[in-house]
Parts: structure tokens; C-alpha cells; sequence
């Protein structure tokens, strides 16, 4: 059971992540969100618009299985970890900044993730 939860939320983490970057990508490629057939048609035509959608359709199945197989809450708490994948590959290859607020905002969620998960693994043994 152990070894679906890894690589289910692994799996997960690499969906959710491409999602939003394919999101960032889609944005930058077609701009501002405008009410307009042009606009629209810009994001039928982007690739990274695609892949965005399978990224959360695969996203959305493996956390559906996964729900089916482990504690609800580690699971809610783990698939949020796209937010420090996210943040690293921004920084790392989209040039965006990283200060300190959003250094601790990454620590408390890999902390609660990891008190989630030990709180889960207690109860379990109970």
C-alpha cells in the first residue's frame, strides 16, 4: 500500500505540476484573458493549452484512484506539494524571485504534509 501512495502522489505531484506550468505558459503565449473570438481561438491554437488539459485529466484519475486506496486526509495534504514543485521550477526556469515569505510558506506545507503523514501513520497503529 505504501508503494501505490508513493508513486500515486509522485505521479500526481508531476500531473499537477505540468498543469501549472502549462497553465503559466498558456497565459504568457496569448495574454490578458479577453472576451473575444481571437482570444479564444489564440488558446485553442497553443499546445501548452493541451497540455494543461491532460495534464489535469491525469491528474484528476490518479487522484481519484488514489482516494479509493489511502487515508483522505495525507492524501488532500500531499497533493498540494505541486506548490513547491511549482515554485522551483519558476524559480529555476522562469526567472521568477524567491524571498523569504514564500521559503517559509514552502517549509509549513512540507511540514504539515509530514505531520499528516505521521499523524496517520499513529492513528493506523491504534
Amino acid at each position: 500500500m505504501k508503494w501505490l501512495f508513493a508513486a500515486g502522489l509522485l505521479a500526481l505531484v508531476c500531473f499537477d505540476t505540468t498543469g501549472q506550468l502549462g497553465f503559466k505558459l498558456t497565459a504568457d503565449h496569448v495574454g490578458p484573458a479577453v472576451s473575444d473570438r481571437a482570444w479564444f481561438e489564440a488558446v485553442l491554437r497553443s499546445p501548452s493549452f493541451y497540455m494543461t488539459l491532460g495534464s489535469y485529466l491525469g491528474a484528476f484519475v490518479v487522484y481519484m484512484t488514489l482516494m479509493r486506496h489511502v487515508a483522505v486526509g495525507p492524501l488532500f495534504a500531499a497533493s498540494h506539494l505541486e506548490l513547491l514543485t511549482v515554485t522551483a521550477i519558476s524559480v529555476i526556469w522562469l526567472g521568477e524571485r524567491f524571498n523569504w515569505v514564500q521559503a517559509l510558506g514552502c517549509l509549513i506545507i512540507l511540514g504539515g504534509v509530514v505531520l499528516l503523514g505521521f499523524s496517520e501513520r499513529t492513528a493506523a497503529k491504534e
